[in-house]
């Protein structure tokens, strides 16, 4: 009855009923669920909740969430794709023109602005989105075309002449005195390397990705050519020019790159070499060869750039203007053995690269020619 006293309810009754409200209550709030799940779910649903969703949606027509659109609505497959793609052109072409700009104000201010490794990479992004010359133009069976590989063809005791005999028979004077000579193609350096690897050593690969004809990778992590390139002279010849202010101490040319090659074993290696290049080519190689020590107390070794490097001139006290790059001193404060140039002054642009011969070993006897 009404009027009698409900029985204490003990402490296990409350515990037991709160369990099971706790396991009876959803996991998600009703309206939480109308945001998140899909709307045919609610359709199907026969009990209490989706009744109750069923009304929600009737009274609310006009939820975009919960609508799907239809065919007509819904976006191309190739939207995206398209979106992303133009996204990223956009991206790419500021990030040339911001390097660009950075590169054009450092070489404008010798570069006060950035740093010396900041303005090779930037030259490094500039030179190889407007890169198009190829590192090679011919194949290995056109290069190998070009080659007298027969040693029937070459002169007479070809194994036992010395330095100055393979330019005498080449008749190489005429080449050497000669002050309108092209600078070299691509398909030369082609060729001349082409002929290193396939006489002197066939382990030795040219893979670097900057062409010959624009030098090789100054800076390695980068891939950036070095500061000069490679033009005419009127009256002079071939030379290495400058393509941007230089600073006094900034490093001009790497040598012992990929491109400078050696020749071992007595001279007879670049006997070999010699006489199965064109003879225009084994000329230019005459007259780019030069002997050096690496070490204090080393051996004289035998050199040649296969790269734009070869036609850097020389200045000094037997020439008509001064050197202006330096091999980096050793401990003993000689140059005579590093293969590293650096600026002995500010190089403005547009000024010639001029290193001193004097400075290395010549000695062709003691390399066995």
């Amino acid at each position: 009855p009404p009027s009698a006293p409900r029985p204490p309810r003990s402490q296990f009754t409350r515990h037991a009923k709160t369990k099971r409200r706790r396991r009876s209550s959803p996991a998600i709030h009703p309206s939480t669920a109308l945001m998140a799940a899909p709307v045919d779910e609610f359709i199907q649903g026969d009990d209490g909740a989706g009744a109750t969703l069923k009304r929600r949606k009737a009274s609310q027509p006009a939820r975009a969430s919960l609508q799907r659109p239809s065919a007509a609505q819904a976006p191309s497959k190739g939207s995206g794709s398209l979106s992303v793609t133009s996204t990223a052109f956009f991206y790419t072409i500021c990030l040339l023109a911001l390097a660009t700009v950075f590169f054009l104000l450092g070489n404008a201010m010798g570069g006060s602005v950035i740093g010396p490794q900041t303005r090779s990479m930037l030259r490094a992004l500039v030179s190889d989105s407007s890169r198009s010359s190829p590192t090679a133009s011919l194949t290995d069976a056109e290069a190998e075309s070009r080659l007298s590989l027969d040693e029937s063809d070459w002169p007479k005791n070809w194994d036992q002449m010395s330095f100055k005999d393979v330019v005498k028979t080449l008749s190489c004077k005429e080449v050497h005195n000669n002050s309108n000579n092209p600078l070299p193609s691509i398909d030369d350096w082609t060729v001349m390397r082409y002929a290193y690897s396939r006489v002197v050593d066939p382990r030795w690969t040219f893979d670097d990705p900057v062409p010959p004809t624009e030098g090789y990778s100054h800076h390695e992590q980068y891939h950036d050519p070095p500061p000069y390139v490679a033009r005419m002279s009127p009256g002079k010849g071939r030379g290495l020019f400058a393509s941007r202010r230089i600073r006094e101490g900034e490093l001009v040319h790497r040598g012992g790159n990929q491109g400078d090659v050696e020749f071992t074993g007595g001279g007879d290696k670049w006997r070999r070499y010699m006489f199965s290049l064109p003879r225009p080519l084994a000329c230019q190689i005459a007259s780019w060869n030069w002997t050096q020590r690496t070490e204090e107390g080393g051996d004289l070794r035998f050199f040649v750039n296969l790269n734009i490097a070869a036609l850097m001139n020389s200045g000094g006290k037997h020439y008509k203007a001064e050197a202006n790059v330096w091999p980096a001193p050793d401990r003993s404060g000689s140059r005579s053995y590093s293969m590293l140039l650096y600026a002995n002054r500010d190089i403005a642009e547009g000024e010639e690269i001029l290193m001193d011969y004097d400075v290395y070993t010549t000695s062709y006897k003691m390399v066995g020619l």
